[in-house]
């Protein structure tokens, strides 16, 4: 008799460990940006759900968890940030615009339209980002064609899309100064990237060139650039 109770008692407990070990809560919640805006596709995953659910229109999940489980995943393209559960059935994230622009690493290309000084007027040019603040870029426009590298800085605001960058270009032009013109572009200037990808840069040059017709007015030229970010 002592012997049967003991195994139903032994059977109880590993039933209650089962059980607690396996047992499921729902977790809702919403993903914005910074303007409380709702962020559609993004991958809210755990531990024990590796595959995960993705956002609707309205930026609204709903995902079953271990309750064991302590940790969500939030992706996006990939970006990555992790919300401890500590208990909660209700977790609302909000992914600030500053924080995507800033930290994603997804971003490999971008396509730009430029108008300013005339190493980049009425061109259009393309760049691969090596890392999040060094590109390779090179464009073709109105009887040139140019290439050089850009080097994005850190931002001197706190919680700002926009950021500094520096870069150095060389462009050959064709018959419309002369046979041949060299230039030299180096610019200067700041960036607003928001999350979604779409850019737009303002920024002063220093010109110089073997053809002294470009130079007739000031070394010292502005622009200024529309980008899609991929």
């Amino acid at each position: 008799m002592i012997k049967q109770n003991r195994r139903i008692v032994t059977i109880l407990l590993l039933l209650f460990v089962f059980t607690s070990m396996y047992s499921q809560k729902t977790i809702v919640g919403v993903v914005s940006n910074k303007h409380n805006e709702p962020l559609s596709n993004v991958r809210v995953k755990s531990k024990d759900n590796s595959q995960g659910i993705l956002t609707n229109a309205k930026g609204e999940y709903s995902i079953e968890v271990l309750d064991t489980c302590n940790v969500l995943r939030f992706s996006w393209l990939t970006l990555s940030f992790e919300e401890m559960i500590n208990g909660r059935t209700v977790i609302n994230k909000q992914m600030t615009e500053n924080q995507i622009s800033r930290e994603r690493i997804d971003y490999r290309y971008n396509i730009m339209l430029n108008a300013g000084a005339a190493a980049v007027w009425g061109s259009i040019s393309g760049s691969i980002l090596l890392t999040n603040i060094i590109s390779v870029d090179i464009g073709l426009g109105l009887g040139n064609i140019y290439a050089g590298t850009t080097f994005y800085l850190k931002s001197p605001f706190n919680n700002s899309d926009w950021q500094p960058y520096v870069g150095a270009n060389i462009a050959y032009f064709e018959e419309f100064m002369g046979p041949v013109s060299t230039l030299v572009y180096i610019p200067t200037g700041f960036r607003f990237l928001n999350y979604r990808g779409t850019s737009i840069s303002f920024e002063i040059a220093l010109l110089v060139s073997n053809n002294d017709r470009f130079l007739i007015e000031s070394p010292v030229w502005g622009g200024i650039r529309f980008g899609k970010y991929f």
